[in-house]
């Protein structure tokens, strides 16, 4: 499920691995959309703790950046 709003700091992010938030003015961004969905692939697989890794570890998280832009 994609929630749309109006004010959003990043222009998207995933949370959990049912909802993605995107910026407004980014609706029908189909490259923003499909990198918010590889985010969600790596939830599943590293389990629900990834998101908090994700914020707290810089490593972690330039990984996982990493991955999404090379698919």
């Amino acid at each position: 499920m994609i929630i749309y709003l109006l004010l959003l700091p990043p222009d998207g992010f995933a949370l959990f691995q049912g909802v993605i938030f995107i910026k407004s003015q980014y609706r029908g961004d189909v490259g923003l959309s499909a990198h918010e969905r590889c985010h969600q692939s790596q939830m599943r697989q590293w389990g629900l703790l990834w998101w908090w890794r994700y914020l707290t570890h810089q490593p972690h998280r330039l990984r996982s950046e990493l991955e999404v832009c090379s698919v």
